[in-house]
């Protein structure tokens, strides 16, 4: 059986999709299960590693980013069986951003109280508003002012197109376990602070120009 792919993906999904084949391949062939039951089991993951994170311990900080990292490996999974069985729609597109996002930073919450200092604090705020950020520029933009979903080019020859897909949810789960593992929480905060508010700056600068070339 052939797994269906989304178009689109961010720079590590092709890791991510050889790393959940073999579940999704199992669920897809042997059970039932429906797309947005994986969401809320993946969302599960998310609430368990947020609690093991914010105990601050090492051996916690390593159990608290794998049950995170399993959290983004069942929304690869989901989105496999909703486009192999066809079975997309509204409210599990809905269901699956609004998870995602409430658990991102509901974990990068939970990374600040186990760190448990004012710096952790101050660049967790920096990080926690990132996300939401990037996502309400980028959804604007493309529902009000353009009024379509086509990606924005980044400059006229797209030859920087590559760079929208250096940051996203793949990238924060992935560095979360990497960073816990060698025990430097404090600088996946802080990288997440400078790179996430950097990266919805340079996606005004990036709208603006666009509008400017449709003048």
């Amino acid at each position: 059986m052939k797994i269906i792919l989304k178009e689109k993906a961010e720079i590590l999904d092709p890791f991510f999709r050889i790393l959940c084949r073999p579940i999704s391949l199992f669920l897809i062939r042997y059970t039932n299960i429906t797309p947005n039951k994986v969401t809320i089991i993946g969302f599960m993951f998310a609430i368990a590693g947020a609690v093991f994170l914010a105990r601050g311990e090492y051996q916690d900080l390593v159990i608290g980013s794998t049950l995170a990292f399993f959290s983004i490996m069942c929304d690869a999974i989901d989105g496999d069986i909703a486009r192999t069985k066809n079975l997309g729609s509204k409210a599990g597109k809905w269901l699956d951003a609004v998870l995602g996002w409430v658990g991102i930073e509901l974990l990068t919450f939970a990374l600040v109280i186990g760190i448990d200092n004012k710096l952790a604090f101050i660049f967790g705020l920096l990080a926690m508003i990132s996300f939401p950020m990037q996502y309400l520029f980028v959804h604007f933009y493309k529902s009000e002012i353009v009024g379509n979903n086509e990606p924005i080019p980044i400059g006229e020859s797209r030859k920087w197109d590559f760079l929208k897909y250096l940051y996203g949810d793949t990238w924060f789960f992935t560095l979360l376990l990497i960073f816990c593992l060698v025990n430097k929480p404090f600088y996946f905060i802080l990288l997440f602070a400078v790179l996430g508010n950097l990266f919805w700056t340079g996606t005004l600068l990036t709208q603006y120009l666009a509008l400017r070339r449709l003048r």
